[in-house]
């Protein structure tokens, strides 16, 4: 996938290319890591939702979209879901994937 600059139409640039630029131009990564209490089905939820994932060692992973980093998973296997919250909101313009909620409702 590529797009145009907004002042230059005629010059294209993939995403690969954007985060090198993001880089160069002095921006910042700042990804999310997400505590989870099994790697394997963790894992399993982001594939199903048609995410990428690349499993760093067994306690940790990256979860990418289209070549774009999303978030990361990291196992923290005593911890209490129903106590232990944690936060994340990502603000994309256009996902593909659709909107992932990673808390249970009420």
């Amino acid at each position: 996938m590529v797009t145009s600059l907004l002042c230059h139409d005629e010059i294209k640039v993939c995403r690969v290319c954007i985060g090198w630029l993001m880089g160069r131009a002095g921006g910042i990564d700042v990804m999310p890591t997400l505590p989870v209490v099994d790697m394997g089905e963790a894992v399993r939820f982001c594939e199903a939702a048609g995410l990428d994932v690349e499993e760093y060692d067994d306690d940790f992973a990256f979860v990418h979209l289209n070549d774009q980093s999303v978030f990361d998973l990291d196992l923290v296997a005593d911890m209490a879901p129903d106590s232990n919250h944690a936060g994340c909101y990502n603000s994309p313009t256009t996902w593909t994937a659709g909107m992932l909620v990673w808390w249970p409702p009420g």
